[in-house]
């Protein structure tokens, strides 16, 4: 019998197939010439968008290993023992991209001053 589809099976239905996209288009307009907001970021914020980058990526593994052990193609034994080897880089990621996010807002407040 299929398992149940809710939302919360849906919204990471959903992230596994976005956020691989989003990152693929990030790191191709990374060196795109178009002036458009995320080469602007890429070009004057390169540790804000490498750290979304990092946060995007252990994000979609959580999500993936996640559906992986709810289809039952991987065990749950599986599923808790990565936990650490995905859940310590998202944690340091989360931080990082505070880290950078708090830089940005900074740098914005002192130029506006």
């Amino acid at each position: 019998m299929p398992p149940e589809l809710s939302f919360d099976l849906l919204i990471k239905l959903f992230s596994v197939v976005v956020f691989p996209l989003s990152l693929i288009i990030n790191l191709k307009l990374r060196n795109a010439a178009a002036d458009t907001m995320a080469t602007s970021m890429w070009r004057n914020w390169p540790g804000l968008m490498w750290a979304s980058m990092a946060m995007l990526t252990t994000l979609t593994a959580f999500t993936t290993v996640d559906l992986m052990a709810h289809f039952g193609i991987i065990p749950s034994r599986s599923l808790d023992a990565s936990m650490p080897y995905i859940g310590i880089p998202m944690g340091l990621a989360a931080l990082w991209v505070l880290f950078e996010t708090g830089r940005f807002i900074y740098a914005k407040a002192v130029a506006h001053r």
